[in-house]
């Protein structure tokens, strides 16, 4: 049984959920601010280029409508790209945890982790193995985001487990 997370997911605490598969969608917010932008820039692109056509006005403002134009086209464009690579997806199983992050695609055992720290955005794995190098899972959502709790205690729980640790209480 696998359980994806969209959202922090409340049974992920139960103690079966060690023995499942968990995977983590991390994707950046819609770029709506951007394409905003973007719409309102074309629109006033266009209305500077007919209205200097239609109305004989200097050609300065038809190419200040193009150069609107061209602008609004760019932002959207790379708005769209953007939020497109911005996407991780982490598989934690129990004998492995798997980061694909673009086309790129990493593997590391539990017991080849050494050290894992959490600055801002960033949960950083230093894996032991020459072959591996440290994995770097970005949060592309600001700092609270439950999805990237709910991963960073399933990291901690899983390596926990992995080294024999138990409850004290």
């Amino acid at each position: 049984m696998s359980r994806v997370h969209g959202v922090s997911d409340p049974s992920s605490n139960a103690p079966d959920s060690l023995e499942s598969a968990e995977i983590f969608h991390l994707e950046a917010a819609s770029p709506v601010r951007a394409l905003g932008i973007a719409a309102i820039a074309a629109i006033a692109g266009a209305v500077l280029w007919v209205v200097s056509a239609v109305a004989d006005l200097p050609l300065a403002l038809a190419v200040l409508g193009a150069a609107m134009l061209i602008f609004a086209v760019s932002l959207a464009l790379v708005a769209v790209l953007l939020a497109r690579r911005l996407r991780t997806t982490v598989k934690i199983e129990p004998e492995q945890l798997t980061v694909t992050d673009g086309p790129d695609h990493r593997t590391v055992a539990w017991g080849d982790i050494y050290e894992v720290t959490l600055k801002g955005r960033r949960l950083t794995l230093g894996a032991r193995s020459d072959s591996t190098l440290d994995l770097v899972i970005r949060n592309p959502r600001p700092m609270n985001d439950p999805r990237f709790r709910a991963l960073v205690v399933s990291v901690q729980r899983h390596l926990d487990a992995d080294r024999g640790y138990r409850p004290l209480i």
